[in-house]
């Protein structure tokens, strides 16, 4: 197959941008293969995100598309708009936080051409490593999703053992997925449900190994949410997969998502049940986490010094209450 024959869409919603727009869109036109559009929907920016994007337009006619909201929408509702908008054969999504690794569209393009995919009609996607720096400290890790080679993809996502920012899916995949679920109590976290029946619905995983994206930890908008309403969410989400999937879980399947419930009461009440339950389910799923996922960063995510305050705090009140019925 000949790279002509493979077109790129990259799919871009923004919204206050201005201070990374330009990197996530260089990072994308510097390759020596450029996309065949770049789509990009701006929810009605308020700082100078629409005139960067403006600029970039004039430079790049050819390529980018851009559509102005004319009033606020939110994001899933333009993620929803703009899905429907892709006209090349390889569809991928990018933030406008993030970005592109050197060589990304040139890599994908040899996976395509070295497997002999059609990219019109098979329904693949290309699966890389995925590179996350930590806004605040400089910090850069590799999650390195080409270990997960000959394993089940739909449970490592279940597990949150694979992210490879939606990079590289085919058209044909692509256009078989309903809009993202507009849902209160399910708020962003809609996000990684429509990932999960991505890959429950993909017929090919193609891995390669080579980073493609670039995450920038605690510049999304999810990061800027209250805690609170995120453990809310992911609570959500875990009722909604389990209903979902139901048919398709084993027992280990249910048991790590008994354990991902636990995981959320706690950090939304850390009380000492839900601490001595959530420990308990944490090590009946050892040996069920993913590869990519080290089971010290996960106890780490779990048992934090604030955490740790709550459950002390937690502990003197109810023993102090305690004392008080006693010499009443």
């Amino acid at each position: 197959m000949s790279t002509k024959l493979i077109k790129h869409s990259i799919l871009m919603v923004t919204y206050n941008q201005e201070s990374t727009i330009e990197r996530a869109l260089n990072s994308v036109l510097k390759g020596e293969v450029l996309p065949y559009e770049i789509i990009i929907a701006d929810d009605y920016s308020t700082d100078k995100t629409r005139d960067k994007l403006i600029k970039y337009q004039n430079m790049f006619s050819g390529i980018i598309k851009l559509v102005n909201n004319p009033s606020n929408i939110g994001l899933i509702k333009n993620i929803n708009k703009i899905s429907k908008l892709a006209t090349g054969n390889i569809v991928s999504w990018l933030a406008g936080d993030d970005e592109f690794y050197e060589n990304t569209l040139e890599n994908i393009n040899k996976a395509i051409i070295n497997n002999e995919l059609n990219v019109e009609n098979d329904s693949f996607i290309v699966v890389s490593n995925m590179l996350k720096i930590n806004c605040m400290t400089g910090k850069k890790s590799v999650f390195n999703n080409y270990k997960l080679q000959n394993k089940n993809i739909f449970k490592a996502k279940i597990r949150r053992g694979i992210n490879y920012r939606e990079i590289g899916i085919s058209l044909s995949l692509f256009r078989q997925q309903s809009p993202l679920l507009e849902d209160s109590k399910l708020g962003y976290q809609s996000d990684f449900l429509w990932g999960l029946d991505l890959i429950f619905k993909c017929k090919s995983f193609i891995f390669i190994n080579n980073i493609c994206g670039i995450y920038w930890q605690g510049k999304g908008i999810t990061s800027k949410q209250i805690k609170a309403n995120v453990y809310r969410e992911m609570l959500h989400l875990n009722y909604i997969t389990s209903v979902k999937y139901d048919n398709y879980f084993d027992i280990f399947d249910q048991l790590y998502l008994m354990y991902d419930k636990a995981k959320w009461k706690f950090k939304l009440d850390p009380s000492l049940i839900n601490f001595v339950l959530l420990i308990i389910l944490f090590l009946i799923n050892y040996f069920n986490f993913p590869i990519t996922i080290r089971k010290l960063d996960e106890l780490k995510s779990i048992i934090s010094i604030d955490s740790i305050i709550k459950v002390k705090a937690f502990l003197k009140k109810n023993i102090l209450l305690n004392f008080l019925q006693l010499i009443n």
